[in-house]
């Protein structure tokens, strides 16, 4: 069993690069050999030549430590990083000197990864500013 990830060639076209397949890839670009890369990431080397061999499937922590030890985001052993980035405009916009327009200004010069960063945190402030704004339950003493 082996998990397969899909990218476009054109828009008819799928063509499916396996986890392994691209774990290899990374690997040789980053010129280290299978020993190398269990002693950065702290995965054994049969696992890596299982995950390379499509014989086993590395579970998210194996996932992450060995991004980490190639210097790539997690998402680059499960998807294709070599297609263009389509870089989409939004339908509106704010205008001057608004925070808003500070915020979008800003963010649209950070690079992919930074812009996920401010994302999230975006998200975990909405999130507590909604705990922090629904009443709270008060339960009755008998």
């Amino acid at each position: 069993m082996f998990i397969r990830t899909s990218f476009f060639l054109t828009p008819l076209i799928i063509m499916e690069v396996s986890i392994g397949t691209r774990l290899r890839q990374l690997r040789k670009q980053a010129n280290l050999t299978q020993v190398q890369l269990a002693a950065a990431s702290g995965v054994q080397q049969g696992e890596i030549a299982g995950y390379e061999n499509d014989k086993r499937v590395p579970t998210a922590p194996k996932i992450a430590a060995l991004a980490k030890a190639l210097h790539v985001p997690m998402e680059a052993l499960m998807e294709d990083f070599d297609l263009p980035q389509v870089e989409l405009t939004p339908t509106t916009r704010a205008h001057g000197n608004s925070t808003e327009a500070l915020i979008q200004k800003i963010t649209r010069q950070l690079n992919p990864d930074h812009q996920k960063a401010v994302l999230a945190h975006a998200k975990a402030l909405l999130k507590a500013e909604e705990a922090d704004t629904e009443p709270k339950r008060t339960r009755k003493v008998a």
